[in-house]
């Protein structure tokens, strides 16, 4: 039996969000990549939690609320956060980068690919320089980040 996938799931700032850049960015990447990958839809439904990214160098803050038919982006840090993301912002968007290839929708790179080869190297960079911090608040957070990382990857 395969897992149910929604046909749209609702993305939406709340109003102290719209002025947020960086959540706008990401708001509309999660859009496109819930409307292109049904996998991406499917895991985005099995989503419930918030996690809390802070861009550090933008001096920004958002929380993302996954409620399986929507994620609603908030302006700041929201309490209960499942877990948070403290990195630069160029770090967050190199997390889109992941090449993502297989139906469990792990991160698998093509070294015969130039573009996989470029977001390797930039996902090495931002590991190697700690410009990701993740702090896991409650025991659900690790499922709920890993596929917050395949949701947000473009993919091939």
């Amino acid at each position: 039996m395969s897992a149910f996938v929604p046909a749209r799931i609702d993305v939406r700032l709340t109003d102290d969000a719209q002025d947020n850049g960086l959540a706008n960015m990401l708001a509309e990447l999660l859009r496109q990549n819930l409307e292109a990958r049904p996998v991406a839809r499917a895991r985005c439904a099995a989503m419930k939690g918030r996690i809390v990214l802070h861009a550090r160098d933008a001096e920004v803050t958002m929380t993302l609320d996954f409620r399986g038919d929507a994620v609603i982006i908030h302006d700041g840090a929201i309490e209960g956060a499942d877990a948070t993301i403290e990195a630069d912002a160029d770090a967050i968007v190199t997390m889109s980068r992941l090449p993502i290839r297989t139906r469990f929708e792990l991160p698998i790179f093509n070294p015969a690919s130039d573009r996989d080869r470029d977001a390797l190297g930039a996902w090495r960079t931002v590991l190697a320089e700690g410009q990701v911090h993740t702090v896991v608040h409650r025991a659900r957070a690790v499922a709920l980040l890993m596929r917050f990382t395949s949701i947000l990857s473009v993919g091939t």
